[in-house]
This record gives C-alpha cells, sequence and structure tokens, in this order.
C-alpha cells in the first residue's frame, strides 16, 4: 500500500500512514534484495519482569528475540524481528500484536505503571548496514587484528550470501579525502540512467575495428559508450593492482572467498572458480563460450568469483571494481556487460537459478588523532563500498546486452 505524500506533519498521521512513509523510504535501497525483509521492532520494559513476561509470549508468536545494546539506568531493551514480505498494513498489525503483549505484561504488575514508566513498542526498523573494513595488521595488535579480520570476512559473506545492505565507509567521514571528492561522496547518490534505444544507436556508429574476443575487451568498449559521464576510466575499470591487494588483504586473515571460511560459516556454498589469483597463472583459467563468437573465435572469460551452491541448482558470479568515485546505486553498464558475458558460461547454463553480482571496493588512510609522541598515524583501509545483485535472466537486460553484444563482434 503506497500513500500519496501527506502535508500533515508525522504526529497527525496515523500509525498506518507513518508506517507505509517509513517503508516507502526504507525500500528506496532495500528494494534490490528480493521480497522478504527482517522487521525489527524495538521495544523497551522498565524491569526484567516485564521483559520476560512479553518474551514468553512474543516467542510463542514466532517473533525472534535479541537483546539491545541500549542502556538507559534500570530499563531494560529487546528486539523482536520477524521476516516478511513487507507491507504498512502487515507491520502495523504485527505492531498492534507486541503492544497487545505489553498490555498483558502490564496487568501482571497490579498496581497500573511502575515507577520506571510502562513497557513500550518504540517503533521498528531494517537491520543496520553492515560495514565491511579490512585493517592492515599492524595497526593493532596480532590477536585483535586477526579479531577484526574475522568480523569482516563474516560482514561481508552475511551481504554476498545473505539478505544484507553493505554501508560504504567512506559516507562517514572517518576516512580522509581530497575536498573535492569528498564534497561530490556525500550528495545524495543517483541511478545511472540511459535510454536503451539511444545507447544502441550510438554502440551502432562506434563499432570496434578490431574486437577482441573476451569479456573484459567487451565490457570496456561498452565504457567507452558513454565516456567520462561516471568518474575516471582509472576509477571504474578493473584496477587489477587494487584488485591484487584487496586480495591479498582478505586472504592474510580469515578469508571470505575460500572453502574452508564457507565450511565453518556453515554457508551452503562452494567457491569454485578464482580470478583473482592474479600472480599465480595457473590459477588464472578462463572459461570459454562457444555460442558467443568474435571474428570466428570462441569468447574468453575469467570472472572474478564463481560460487554454486551445494546441492549445484544455484550459481553466483561476483566482478570486483575499485573506485574512490561516487557510486550509482545500479552500477555502471560495462559491470553488468561483463557479468552478462560471466552469464553465459557452461555453468551458468546449466545451473536453475543464477544471480550476478557487482562489487565496488574502495581504499582510502584512515585519519590520523593525537599529538607528539602519542601521535597515531592513519592507516590504508580496505573496504567494500557497494553491492548490487541482478537476474541475468531477466528478459529486459538480457536482451540488451546480448543486441550490444552482436553490434560489438560486427553480427549486425
Amino acid at each position: 500500500m503506497i500513500f500519496p505524500p501527506s502535508s500533515e506533519s508525522p504526529d497527525e498521521l496515523t500509525l498506518l500512514e507513518r508506517n507505509a512513509r517509513q517503508l516507502a523510504e526504507l525500500e528506496d535501497d532495500w528494494g534490490e534484495l528480493g521480497p522478504k525483509r527482517q522487521i525489527d521492532f524495538h521495544c523497551t520494559f522498565p524491569n526484567f519482569d516485564r521483559r520476560d513476561t512479553f518474551s514468553g509470549k512474543a516467542q510463542d508468536a514466532g517473533f525472534q528475540l535479541r537483546e539491545s545494546n541500549e542502556e538507559h539506568g534500570s530499563r531494560c531493551y529487546l528486539i523482536a524481528s520477524v521476516q516478511i514480505e513487507p507491507t504498512a498494513s502487515a507491520i502495523t498489525a504485527l505492531q498492534a500484536k507486541l503492544e497487545s503483549f505489553l498490555e498483558d505484561a502490564d496487568d501482571t504488575y497490579g498496581e497500573g505503571d511502575p515507577p520506571d514508566g510502562p513497557s513500550s513498542v518504540d517503533g521498528w526498523q531494517y537491520p543496520p548496514k553492515r560495514e565491511v573494513s579490512f585493517w592492515p595488521n599492524e595497526s593493532s595488535s596480532k590477536r585483535a587484528a586477526v579479531s577484526a579480520q574475522a568480523r569482516a570476512a563474516q560482514a561481508r559473506a552475511a551481504v554476498l550470501f545473505g539478505g544484507e545492505l553493505v554501508k560504504d565507509p567512506l559516507l562517514d567521514g572517518w576516512l580522509w579525502l581530497p575536498p573535492s571528492l569528498r564534497d561530490r561522496i556525500d550528495q545524495p547518490r543517483s541511478s545511472f540512467t540511459l535510454v536503451p534505444s539511444e545507447f544502441l544507436r550510438k554502440a551502432l556508429t562506434m563499432q570496434p575495428k578490431a574486437p577482441e574476443p573476451t569479456a573484459s575487451a567487451f565490457s570496456q568498449w561498452v565504457y567507452s559508450l558513454y565516456g567520462h559521464a561516471e568518474g575516471s576510466e582509472q576509477d571504474v575499470a578493473d584496477g587489477k593492482e587494487a584488485e591484487q591487494e584487496i586480495w591479498e588483504r582478505r586472504k592474510a586473515a580469515t578469508n571470505c572467498n575460500d572453502n574452508s571460511f564457507l565450511r565453518r560459516a556453515g554457508l551452503s556454498w562452494s567457491l569454485t572458480h578464482n580470478g583473482l589469483h592474479l600472480c599465480d597463472k595457473r590459477m588464472a583459467s578462463h572459461f570459454v563460450i562457444p555460442h558467443l563468437c568474435v571474428g570466428g573465435e570462441a569468447l574468453r572469460a575469467s570472472p572474478d568469483l564463481v560460487y554454486s551452491s551445494r546441492d549445484g541448482t544455484k550459481l553466483l558470479i561476483v566482478e570486483t571494481k575499485f573506485s574512490r568515485q561516487p557510486i550509482p546505486r545500479n552500477l555502471w553498464p560495462n559491470v553488468w556487460a561483463q557479468l552478462w558475458c560471466y552469464s553465459q558460461i557452461p555453468a551458468s547454463v546449466e545451473a536453475k537459478n543464477v544471480t550476478v553480482v557487482g562489487e565496488v571496493w574502495g581504499e582510502a588512510w584512515s585519519k590520523g588523532y593525537g599529538r607528539g609522541h602519542s601521535r597515531v598515524e592513519g592507516v590504508r583501509v580496505i573496504f567494500l563500498r557497494a553491492l548490487v545483485r541482478r537476474d541475468p535472466r531477466a528478459t529486459a537486460y538480457d536482451r540488451f546486452f546480448r543486441r550490444l553484444f552482436q553490434i560489438y563482434a560486427g553480427h549486425t
């Protein structure tokens, strides 16, 4: 249910209208993750007895409970979570149900509200976005560094394999950026927009004279069609040196990409191809795609990472980019062009479900602090800035990039 904009202040809106407004704002970011969401209701209690009475009823109703980190005097805090396909009416009904449990809990007190105030459901939110930052080991003690790298690896797995969103650390201000770039980063994110028919017409006028039979060359040609509209070519290109540093830093501690980590984490995925072993030529194998030909040669493609589900029905293909520039919500066309090629590899054709993922990583120095002998200098931090997934079999996606490839290969 979508409500039209209201001139009323939030206090004058009904609970249903407030929930509809909040839901619309959140879905602007979360809409890419499929239909189901985790809804976190934040609840407050004057004492442990009331919290425990509420907890039993909420658990019986199917809510998952966890303690909140909030601390205010003797009051207690809980987060009651549930997985649903969110609508304003469904969220409002769940909120009313939780409030009815509070009323039941209050009845057990026997003398009205306690001195510390009544129990309450204070509102709801989606889970917070996850930060994925890898600090150099020398920035702290060995034990602390290993623990920090492990948390970062777990966070990256949560956004790659789970239903969570990544938080861009550049938006928080604790990393140093040149002032001109900081001003651009702090602007609200927009989407990369193009008109498919106009883009294809331009592609026809810019066909390459000697196209190479590789997915990366196709991606570079697609980039040339929109030039410097979104950052420099160096910023949004693969940046192999940057990829290597990112990979080595992640691999140095608990690596979220390898199969041992996936087994320890209990994730039903395995890493079946790793194109990020850039210094080990034995590992940088490529796939041949016979049905995509350029100049009589089959297209060659080497995805950065390919994960397969344990039962073999799902495939997750990841392409990593490196940029300090503002990132469009939907990334850049050259990313999706390259991932379209990868979605044509034999393993992808055989899988029941295929998801392609564009990751954008960043690198920046943390801000130093202190003076004199107590001065702590900043360190170089590697972090995940954005992760966007798409279905390469979606009709519009496949049709657009298939036509672009035909133009690139000269099959017009």
